[in-house]
């Protein structure tokens, strides 16, 4: 992104404090080169949005330090448009942030907020976490974590400390003043004011986000962090008979020789023409669309008795025709009544016993083969565990 041209979007989320503003503000015009806003905005409550407007627009302190800070902040104005507060689904504004409810509110809007406003690549937002409860610098941050793009900046600012609760101290003016503070005289050339960049995790180009609301958004991150991690993917080209799993970049589950490393299986046309049935189930036959992830799910695994069918194999033989069309018939033609639940046993021991030799751990082998199901049916489930969203079969069957 061109930093020149970028809107620049200042992001406060302040309580009672309204000094959080006016420093955020003072300490990015002291940099080299120095950043002015484009566009503000502080969200806060009800109660700080009396305060903030009180303090630094009625009482024209923002104004003043504007004004002392010279360069283009000289244009920029506060008003209350400037400041937003949540509210409840009753219309009335967000009074505090003090039961689960508040939080959730505050949560979901910090997120929808955040997430809104990084849609304009030609903009750069400056986000700031010391303000407000402190459940609200947490939503800040997290949410910058999930949405952030790599130019976005989140700040925390150090101030002295006899100064830092300091109610008449907004920001260090070009000419010093003296305040008060209990039994003493403050001069404020004394105080230091240090804007901390932030480090973050930033996820947005690592897993696809979807979600405004706080909680959802959290969810789906974890999962995908979590079987980004720990599952391979596998990749079966039917044209050309292979098997390629790609195993994670790095996982306590296996060994340094591995990570990342792409191993390809080689299984006879039967057995691919199985393994491959079996994954076909995990992609089209989940009876819970409406979920995201498998995890523990087994819903889908077939049973032998399935599999064993003349329907089953006729479904089985397209994928087949695939992997060898000249011998299709001949397939039909000798299990003519379907294959035999002890030939698919025999099977997929032997699909398992490959991709075992293969990767060489259990951990990773265990998401790869065609396992027996957890639950107590009357007739034994079979399936593969592994997230179908890591799952790619061309052509699509």
């Amino acid at each position: 992104m061109n930093n020149k041209s970028s809107k620049e979007i200042f992001i406060f989320g302040v309580g009672v404090t309204p000094q959080i503003v006016t420093e955020g503000i003072y300490s990015l015009s002291k940099k080299d080169p120095p950043v002015f806003y484009d566009e503000i905005f502080i969200i806060t409550t009800k109660v700080g949005k009396n305060i903030l407007t009180e303090k630094l627009i009625k009482n024209n302190i923002f104004r003043e330090m504007c004004m002392d800070i010279g360069g283009r902040s000289t244009a920029f104005l506060l008003d209350e448009k400037c400041i937003i507060v949540p509210k409840y689904d009753n219309g009335e504004e967000l009074a505090d942030i003090t039961t689960t409810a508040d939080n959730q509110i505050m949560a979901n809007f910090i997120t929808s907020f955040i997430k809104g406003k990084t849609v304009n690549s030609a903009s750069r937002l400056h986000t700031f976490l010391s303000g407000g409860r402190k459940t609200m610098s947490f939503y800040m941050g997290l949410a910058m974590e999930l949405y952030a793009r790599s130019w976005d900046k989140t700040y925390h600012i150090l101030i002295s400390p006899e100064f830092e609760s300091n109610s008449d101290f907004y920001y260090k003016p070009c000419k010093s003043k003296k305040i008060k503070s209990k039994d003493k005289i403050l001069d404020t050339e004394n105080c230091e004011i240090n804007l901390i960049e932030l480090p973050m995790f930033k996820l947005r180009n690592r897993i696809k986000m979807d979600f405004s609301d706080f909680e959802s958004a959290v969810q789906y991150g974890q999962r995908e962090i979590d079987t980004a991690i720990a599952h391979p993917n596998i990749m079966i080209n039917l044209y050309d008979r292979t098997i390629r799993i790609n195993l994670p970049e790095s996982s306590d589950n296996i060994s340094n020789s591995l990570w990342g490393m792409s191993i390809n299986i080689k299984l006879s046309p039967m057995q691919l023409m199985i393994y491959a049935t079996y994954l076909k189930i995990k992609l089209y036959n989940c009876k819970y669309s409406d979920r995201k992830y498998c995890i523990d799910c087994t819903e889908c695994f077939p049973s032998l008795l399935d599999l064993s069918t003349k329907p089953a194999l006729e479904e089985m033989a397209k994928i087949y025709k695939i992997i060898s069309p000249s011998r299709v018939d001949i397939l039909l033609y000798n299990y003519k009544g379907g294959l035999s639940m002890d030939m698919l046993r025999q099977s997929m021991s032997k699909i398992k016993k490959v991709i075992y030799d293969s990767l060489n751990d259990e951990t990773l082998s265990s998401f790869c083969t065609i396992s027996a199901s957890n639950k107590n049916y009357g007739d034994t489930r079979h399936g593969i565990r592994i997230e179908k969203s890591k799952i790619t079969i061309k052509p699509i069957i």
